[in-house]
């Protein structure tokens, strides 16, 4: 299998661009996502193709560093019993256009973070950044004194970071199925392979073991475990027994890793 030597974005073309049809799956994927997955309906495992796909946030051939996810998630309303992300869907009339730019590659900011196209900061995918990166660390109020073109600012957040998921699709719950990869899903781990190649700053928020396995699939010479640009996070888990992906400096593996990631946003 070829390693992707120059930056590509996946050809995505949905059966449909319409969520109510309840059709956005990519028409190489279809065949595959049925077999493996055909199983997992009515389950928290269940792959939502009444969401947009997203294999990819931000500007991943220019950003300074690239958080690595499991797959898009899916927000239940406890009193409703509703997906807030078609609420979300409904509700901004601008947020289907942006999901379907963002496949072509031409969104290049981490849009969640953005409040000219994240109206009241409502999005499930709003909140879930947030904590993540902003929250629960000193990004905004560490850097403010000085030269205001160093200083770390929301806006030059969302510019320089990434994300790129495992799996492309959403689901409530993460369904790890090894040596059972969809084409959009072999394209990321290509995508991954580009950015090791490239040196960029690497956040793996969970399970390195799937992406090193993946690099292996795709015959890449890459190991991500001892890539020299890795920031790993440390393996405390919350109440629920979740793992923590809090990208903060007392949840990084090495704390100095986080001031690597502010001279990144710096520069």
């Amino acid at each position: 299998m070829l390693v992707m030597k120059e930056f590509k974005l996946y050809d995505w073309k949905l059966y449909s661009d319409n969520y109510l049809d309840k059709k956005l799956v990519d028409i190489n994927d279809k065949e595959d996502l049925e077999r493996i997955y055909k199983d997992c309906k009515g389950t928290n495992f269940e792959v939502r193709t009444d969401l947009f796909p997203e294999p990819h946030i931000g500007d991943i051939q220019n950003a300074k560093v690239i958080l690595l996810a499991l797959n898009p998630g899916v927000k239940f309303d406890n009193e409703t019993h509703k997906i807030k992300e078609l609420d979300w869907y409904n509700d901004n009339p601008k947020v289907t256009n942006i999901l379907k730019e963002n496949l072509k590659g031409n969104i290049k900011e981490y849009y969640y973070l953005n409040d000219d196209i994240n109206p009241n900061n409502l999005s499930p995918g709003h909140s879930w950044i947030m904590r993540r990166t902003l929250t629960k660390n000193k990004f905004f109020n560490e850097f403010q004194v000085g030269n205001e073109e160093l200083s770390i600012t929301k806006k030059r957040v969302y510019k320089n970071i990434a994300c790129i998921q495992f799996f492309p699709y959403h689901s409530a719950k993460f369904n790890y199925v090894q040596g059972e990869y969809l084409k959009s899903q072999i394209h990321n781990f290509k995508l991954l392979d580009w950015a090791i190649n490239k040196n960029k700053i690497i956040v793996c928020l969970r399970s390195i073991e799937y992406w090193n396995t993946a690099l292996q699939f795709i015959k890449s010479k890459n190991k991500l475990s001892t890539y020299s640009n890795l920031i790993e996070l440390k393996k405390d888990k919350n109440e629920k027994g979740s793992i923590l992906t809090y990208i903060s400096k007392g949840n990084l593996k090495n704390e100095a890793d986080f001031k690597k990631i502010i001279d990144a946003l710096k520069k």
